[in-house]
């Protein structure tokens, strides 16, 4: 019977440095074969392409916590959740940009990437992928409104007044930092879960909730964890999210801990035949050809 993997990004798939393991790689590639792998995150398309691709993914996915279902290679969007109010909010925060030294905003709509400015080298790292469309459009941004992010660089001074006025003035959205950050405010659309948007992929390819399994850690994927056929959090994650899940891995996102899960408690549901250590030989034999 075909199953329906699908993987959360940060504190997840990914080591709190960024990177996905070579090994988790390679057994994504595997179970790919005989099922369907989806990404399920609250990033933007532009900052969760990379991983995207290097699991050579061709579906859908599945951002901004189920705000969107797009396919990034051809920009053909299933399904969208818009902020409803950012023209106000970008109104805001270009009238009082000197206020609270704002020196940067960026707009995440589908696949496509708008910049206020050049500022701020790190978060232009993360929020551009040059595989896709981005602008630098200065006060244009102002006309933009059907966006699904938007994110704010803020001196450190001003970060907690001014998220806590963009709380108290608007409704309907997620306001969050990024960890390790001090100059950065995260919004993005309200009222959306994973899970529906999981539950509309899997409708398209004909996967019943039973053979749903879901990787997570965060409060965000509390639904996902809590309706899939088998929710998976992580050891790291937010007890919440552990109360709810079916399972808990043994090993941290730090750790390879989805690997190690699949191919210990998962590799026969997902027909991984092989013993882990006969996996791990047969990978490094692949990566050598590579």
């Amino acid at each position: 019977m075909r199953k329906m993997l699908v993987l959360d990004i940060d504190g997840t798939s990914i080591t709190d440095t960024y990177n996905l393991s070579n090994e988790l790689q390679q057994a994504i590639h595997f179970i790919k074969k005989e099922h369907v792998v989806y990404i399920a995150t609250g990033r933007s398309v532009s900052d969760a392409y990379q991983y995207y691709k290097v699991l050579n993914l061709e579906n859908d996915l599945i951002c901004h916590n189920g705000g969107l279902i797009c396919n990034p290679n051809n920009g053909i969007v299933r399904h969208q959740n818009n902020i409803s109010n950012a023209e106000s909010i970008l109104e805001f925060l270009l009238k009082y940009q000197k206020n609270y030294e704002i020196n940067n905003v960026v707009l995440s709509r589908c696949n496509e990437t708008y910049l206020l400015t050049n500022e701020n080298e790190y978060l232009h790292e993360i929020i551009v992928n040059h595989n896709l469309p981005f602008f630098h459009i200065g006060y244009k941004l102002a006309k933009i409104f059907d966006v699904q992010r938007i994110i704010i660089s803020v001196s450190p001074d001003f970060l907690q007044a001014l998220q806590n006025k963009v709380i108290r003035l608007f409704d309907d959205i997620i306001v969050c930092g990024w960890r390790g950050r001090d100059d950065i405010i995260d919004i993005s659309v309200g009222s959306v879960n994973k899970w529906i948007a999981v539950q509309r992929v899997a409708e398209e390819n004909d996967i019943v909730i039973e053979n749903i399994i879901s990787f997570g850690d965060a409060i965000n994927d509390i639904e996902l964890l809590k309706n899939s056929g088998m929710g998976v959090c992580m050891i790291n994650g937010a007890k919440e999210a552990k109360d709810v899940a079916d399972c808990v891995t043994d090993f941290d996102n730090n750790e390879n801990g989805v690997y190690h899960f699949l191919t210990n408690q998962l590799s026969a549901v997902f027909n991984i035949m092989l013993s882990k250590g006969t996996l791990s030989k047969k990978l490094t034999q692949q990566e050598k050809v590579m």
